[in-house]
């Protein structure tokens, strides 16, 4: 199911975006792709955003900003004049240069190359480059190269810091065992905190209740990171259609909430009985296709919309980004979440139905 939801946000955006990337660039420079597998190759920019099964940026040029969420990321002999903000399952920062900082979730994340600082969380991470700052949340760390400042590494597992390590700062290591730090290593001041929660008394229940947590953190930070990308696209795409929302919200709030909510009911329903029939099989196939394309989309175009309402003095692309990830937050309690992910498809279910009505009137009118 997972893979399926997936699935069908990546073919959303590869439609909605269409217009936009049959163009490498737009005229700010920025460049927007979405699709299977997305590679930037010998390629100069503004900045960039993109999200597929695979990205990858090789021997490209980038003067502001990067943000990318794949299964596979990768970002190879590169520079980047601003920040990079990378997720996925494997992420590998190959030789780049990063003017700013690196955030970055993924699985197995790989870093060399010179950046500001490193921000990062996931199961394992290699770092042999040049930074002022590293920080890192999970499993396992393996650290090499020169940190021009402070390190705090945050390891259930192992630590693992290479003989050629130099940290100008202190370094800060929270762990169940002490690592070995090697006689050629240089470090400024060294401190060791024993993770006192690898300390309790083993517990089948325990561990797979703290695996529950981790993954559910792992996957909201993933769902904020696509779901914000997507809403980046749909703020590019549907500015108008974003701010018509809003504003029907406000005016007339108790129609769209009656709408929404009927056609979140009703159309799955009606859908299904087209599909028992044999002429209108596949009418009620694309309504019911359409339908799970916006409650996969309801996230997004529903954070962008309100984030225009609530936080209308702010950047678009900022503003629903917080409440996208408000909304992904939210998702995660119990009972609550189930509310809000309710809330944000009958918001789009409630503009879509909206919409098509008053082009009804407006037609009939002209008819007349």
């Amino acid at each position: 199911m997972k893979k399926l939801c997936c699935f069908l946000i990546y073919l959303l955006c590869a439609i909605i975006s269409f217009p936009v990337l049959a163009a490498d660039k737009d005229s700010a420079g920025n460049v927007f792709e979405d699709n299977q597998n997305v590679s930037f190759e010998d390629l100069p920019f503004f900045s960039a955003f993109a999200f597929g099964e695979t990205v990858t940026m090789n021997k490209s040029k980038a003067v502001g900003s990067v943000a990318a969420a794949a299964k596979t990321a990768e970002i190879i002999n590169s520079d980047i004049g601003e920040s990079l903000y990378i997720g996925g399952e494997t992420v590998d920062i190959n030789d780049t240069m990063v003017g700013g900082n690196i955030f970055s979730c993924g699985r197995h994340i790989t870093v060399s190359g010179k950046n500001n600082g490193l921000y990062c969380a996931g199961e394992s991470l290699d770092f042999d480059g040049d930074s002022k700052g590293v920080y890192f949340y999970g499993s396992t760390a393996k650290i090499k190269g020169r940190i021009d400042g402070d390190a705090i590494i945050h390891a259930a597992d192992d630590v693992i810091i290479d003989e050629d390590t130099q940290i100008t700062g202190s370094l800060k290591v929270v762990s169940k065992s002490e690592p070995v730090i090697p006689e050629g290593a240089s470090i400024g001041n060294y401190r060791f905190e024993p993770d006192n929660s690898s300390q309790e008394e083993y517990s089948p229940a325990s561990e797979e209740g703290s695996s529950k947590i981790t993954g559910t953190i792992f996957k909201t930070i993933y769902l904020i990171i696509a779901m914000s990308l997507l809403g980046i696209v749909i703020c590019k795409l549907f500015d108008e259609h974003l701010s018509r929302a809003s504003e029907l919200i406000k005016t007339r709030t108790g129609t769209m909430i009656a709408r929404g909510i009927a056609a979140w009911i009703l159309i799955p329903i009606i859908a299904v009985l087209l599909l028992c029939t044999l002429i209108l099989a596949p009418v009620g196939a694309v309504i019911l296709v359409l339908y799970i394309l916006m409650l996969c989309v309801g996230v997004s175009f529903t954070g962008a919309s309100l984030g225009r309402m609530i936080l209308p003095n702010m950047n678009v692309f900022l503003s629903s980004t917080i409440c996208i990830a408000v909304i992904e937050i939210l998702k995660q309690i119990p009972y609550l979440g189930i509310l809000a992910a309710i809330a944000a498809d009958v918001y789009l279910l409630a503009y879509v139905i909206t919409t098509i009505k008053e082009r009804q009137v407006m037609n009939q009118q002209n008819y007349a």
